[in-house]
């Protein structure tokens, strides 16, 4: 039996990423540098990115690397989602909520807010950790009682073997447990991998920290599945096409969607043997067999 599948006939995605930018206010340490130039997408390439994905997915996640808050044109960007009937999902680091919050709260087509609480112990310099919890809070209530948009607190952070183990992760969950959840043990109640359900529209997503792929990794495993070109697919803020958002400097690059046919891209010879490759539990990639998420649990 032949399971080969022609891309040709996988026409739909559960989500595309689209990078706005790739520019943030923070330095993680959890976060690959990154060689490529730094940037922002133009509003006149997102709005042509947009056409070039018409009808084959009805989610956006506005996310590779990058702070998309940061994005000048963010306001109008959310606009022309809406109009063409696209669902936005905006992970952000949410220093920046104090600021975008109200903006946010008032756009249709922003459907989910994740918020990446574990830059929380990276803040040094950049942001007073006291507001910041504050001001994360008070966003989350007021999209919680203004709008019906979902929010997802995200723990990425956890060591293996020992997930109690971060100071800065207990404080700012005693936090949350103080306004959402009182007298509840969230440190104990979450489990890597698991999504927690706090309210109705408001979750907490815990995991263990993962690193970024390159091609001088350490990990290497030729076998395994991937949801790239099967369920995603990710167009880097220069236009740049690659099989998953974990590929952040544009490695396995697919073509220009600004030049090429999407629909072509995918049935290019590359693009095949990626996604018949995962098919089979073949990595056929480099960077793929370098990547250690599909591990992480």
């Amino acid at each position: 039996m032949n399971n080969n599948i022609q891309l040709m006939e996988i026409k739909h995605f559960k989500k595309i990423y689209v990078e706005i930018t790739n520019t943030c206010n923070l330095h993680c340490s959890f976060c690959s540098p990154g060689n490529r130039p730094l940037g922002f997408m133009p509003l006149s390439v997102f709005a042509e990115v947009v056409k070039k994905i018409d009808g084959h997915t009805k989610y956006v996640y506005l996310h590779v690397k990058g702070e998309p808050l940061l994005h000048p044109q963010l306001n109008e960007i959310l606009d022309i989602c809406h109009e063409n009937k696209l669902n936005v999902v905006l992970v952000t680091n949410g220093t920046l909520l104090a600021d975008k919050g109200e903006m946010l709260l008032k756009k249709q087509a922003l459907r989910q807010i994740n918020i990446s609480l574990h830059c929380f112990s990276e803040l040094h310099h950049n942001k007073d950790r006291n507001d910041y919890i504050k001001e994360v809070i008070e966003f989350t209530k007021q999209a919680r009682q203004q709008t019906d948009k979902m929010i997802s607190l995200r723990f990425w952070n956890f060591e293996k073997g020992d997930q109690n183990n971060n100071p800065d992760n207990q404080m700012i969950l005693k936090e949350i447990e103080k306004e959402f959840t009182p007298g509840s043990d969230l440190m104990n109640m979450l489990k890597p991998g698991e999504g927690l359900r706090l309210k109705e529209r408001l979750f907490i997503n815990s995991d263990f920290e993962f690193s970024w792929p390159t091609l001088s990794g350490s990990h290497y495993n030729a076998k395994g599945s991937c949801r790239g070109l099967r369920d995603q697919v990710a167009i880097l803020y220069d236009g740049t096409i690659v099989p998953c958002c974990l590929d952040a400097e544009g490695i396995i690059n697919l073509g220009d969607i600004l030049s090429n046919d999407l629909q072509l891209i995918f049935e290019s010879e590359r693009a095949q043997k990626i996604f018949n490759g995962f098919i089979n539990a073949e990595r056929v990639e480099p960077l793929c067999r370098r990547c250690s998420f599909s591990r992480k649990r």
